[in-house]
């Protein structure tokens, strides 16, 4: 069902177009050099390894033909592929198939994915590989074979070589080892899991170092910037503003699933009543942060999904001539007041899910007794030793009765401590077997599929860029998060089955306005350059640029000694002409180049070019 779903959304979306989008035009180089030369190129701002992606455009070009439109349909498969492995996923963690088929639909409409499906982009490959790594290693800890965990470590190596995230999923499956596994299995297990990927790791950074292919960007922005994101004193804000936009619009992404257990409200709100204290405070705390955080963004004018990053430019790229960054945004499609109220509703899913989360993990089964020892329970103890060392009488009955309760709530077999190493250790001994009892209380297929969301998001946490593209990875955990959660809940096929439509609908749309506005300015703008206006004299927008003007700027750049930059062609580009959404200052409008966009009234639309203006 999900894949006849996929085949239908494709063919309403029509993604034959020969245009880059996005950051594809990078990835498209690769793809190019290495049909025609042979050679594995990375561009000085490519940051993702795309080894994978180029050698799988080349093969689709090689076949095919190079062109825009084939790497685009080399992605197709890929994004099939995504959503049948995700199914299977779910099928590995016992959800029923309608649960299956609810999860797999709401990845496929996501407007997230189905942009990133529709390009050649390195996002939807490395999801592809994820997922494959994911499931094959939920088999291995189902069905104890080692040869799933090999296959799941050689499908994590490609998911590396697509994108460095990659490297997530191995720490992850390592780290659901120790808990779910004897330790006789550890050394044979760690090593299926982590040899392959490592080995594919190494041989990569030793061909860039031989090669000397190390990118600017792996340098500049992975390398040294990572780390000066993370040894920064604004690390805790800037990871709290990350929170709070990634949470409410991946939430806002699951509205099917909001949908679909809409009936079930009353039994949810039944349940938050019935919360202890401490989880009351803390779901008070969960409103405080994400609504006080929307309004304070909100009062900058940073109202979803108008967010640098986020689906406004990941999915439409409002801002078309770089000089004209970031003022050159198009007007939106509804007014501010709806994106207020989508705002807010974000951030009240964000809460409900948070403070599920919450629960979910004090709700876990523990071994008796806190995991340390309070600053009083320290002082009683310290007290007891020192008397009973002075040669004091034999214990009270209150602390026979004190003893007694500690006892039943300490390990079996751990002595009490009577110094401070030993009692540090023996706390420590009982905080890990408090902690590892929860975590073997969920399973291993829970286990594994948590430790593989939190692995992908601590990485792209501390990566110092932060683009609503890099929530796509997280999408699959966020819906089994949400699909546990509910699991007690109705289900409603008829709400479930409108919010599935209205989110395809949505996506499809905004797939049509963008191919269309695309189409308008890459046919113009060839139309203006055949006439006699010089490719440095037209900002035609990001992609236009970094396809005609990229080789060009790096000569430059080299010839000139001048520092790299994102956006390199800025050295070459002097517009006489600009292509816009908006007038800008010192120019006027030469030409309007219409196109339909389902979201405008009438379906009509246009981009303006832009003359300078002459000097006075």
């Amino acid at each position: 069902m999900c894949l006849l779903l996929f085949v239908l959304l494709v063919v309403l979306a029509n993604p034959l177009h020969n245009f880059p989008m996005g950051d594809d035009w990078e990835y498209a180089r690769t793809a190019q050099r290495l049909l025609t030369t042979g050679q594995f190129y990375r561009s000085p701002v490519v940051q993702a390894t795309a080894l994978f992606s180029g050698v799988w455009g080349a093969l689709f070009s090689a076949a095919l033909g190079f062109s825009f439109t084939t790497l685009r349909l080399s992605t197709l498969p890929l994004a099939a592929g995504a959503v049948a492995l995700f199914c299977l996923i779910l099928g590995e963690l016992g959800f029923d198939a309608p649960r299956q088929l609810l999860g797999g639909l709401t990845l496929l409409v996501a407007p997230l994915f189905v942009f990133n499906a529709l390009s050649f982009m390195t996002d939807v490959p490395f999801l592809f590989w994820l997922l494959a790594g994911w499931w094959c290693a939920l088999r291995a800890f189902r069905q104890g074979r080692l040869a799933w965990l090999v296959a799941g470590s050689a499908c994590s190596a490609l998911a590396f070589l697509t994108r460095q995230l990659g490297l997530a999923l191995p720490a992850a499956v390592a780290l659901a080892v120790l808990p779910y596994r004897p330790r006789s299995d550890w050394s044979r297990w760690l090593a299926a899991c982590l040899a392959v990927p490592i080995a594919a790791a190494a041989a990569f950074f030793v061909w860039q170092a031989l090669t000397q292919q190390t990118t600017w960007a792996d340098s500049t922005i992975t390398g040294q910037g990572t780390l000066q994101f993370i040894f920064n004193v604004q690390l805790p804000a800037a990871l709290g503003r990350r929170i709070v936009l990634m949470f409410i619009s991946v939430n806002l992404y699951l509205a099917p699933l909001w949908l679909a257990f809409w009936p079930g409200w009353r039994q949810a709100w039944q349940a938050l009543r019935r919360l202890g204290r401490g989880l009351r405070l803390t779901a008070l705390g969960l409103v405080v942060f994400f609504f006080g955080s929307a309004a304070f963004f909100g009062e900058r004018g940073d109202w979803w999904p108008y967010t640098r990053g986020s689906l406004t430019n990941a999915g439409l790229w409002p801002t078309l001539a770089y000089f004209a960054f970031p003022n050159d945004v198009r007007p939106p499609f509804l007014p501010e007041p709806f994106w207020i109220g989508m705002t807010f509703v974000g951030a009240a899913l964000a809460v409900a899910l948070a403070l599920n989360l919450v629960a979910r993990v004090a709700g876990m089964p523990h071994p008796p007794g806190p995991p340390f020892l309070t600053q009083k329970q320290r002082q009683k103890r310290g007290e007891r030793a020192l008397a009973h060392a002075a040669g004091s009488s034999l214990p009270t009955q209150g602390e026979r009765q004190e003893n007694g309760e500690q006892a039943r709530s300490h390990p079996a077999g751990t002595p009490f401590p009577t110094k401070g190493k030993c009692q540090v250790r023996a706390e420590l001994t009982h905080a890990w077997q408090w902690l590892l009892a929860g975590v073997q209380a969920l399973g291993p297929a829970r286990g594994l599929s948590y430790a593989v969301l939190l692995s992908l998001l601590a990485l792209v946490m501390v990566y110092p860029l932060f683009v609503e593209r890099y929530y796509l990875p997280l999408l699959p955990g966020a819906i089994i998060l949400l699909l546990e959660a509910t699991r007690r809940l109705p289900f409603s096929p008829l709400t479930a089955g409108a919010g599935l439509l209205l989110v395809g609908a949505l996506s499809v749309g905004l797939m049509w306005d963008y191919f269309d506005w695309h189409a308008a300015r890459w046919t113009n703008s060839q139309a203006l350059v055949a006439a006699g206006v010089p490719l440095e004299k037209l900002d035609a927008g990001y992609e236009w640029n970094g396809w005609y003007l990229s080789d060009e700027a790096y000569a430059y750049i080299q010839a000139h000694h001048a520092p790299l930059v994102d956006d390199p062609f800025e050295y070459v580009l002097d517009p006489e002409y600009m292509v816009t959404f908006t007038p800008q200052p010192g120019y006027q409008v030469a030409q309007q180049w219409p196109f339909y966009s389902p979201f405008r009234l009438g379906g009509a639309d246009h981009l303006l070019l832009l003359k300078r203006a002459a000097a006075q």
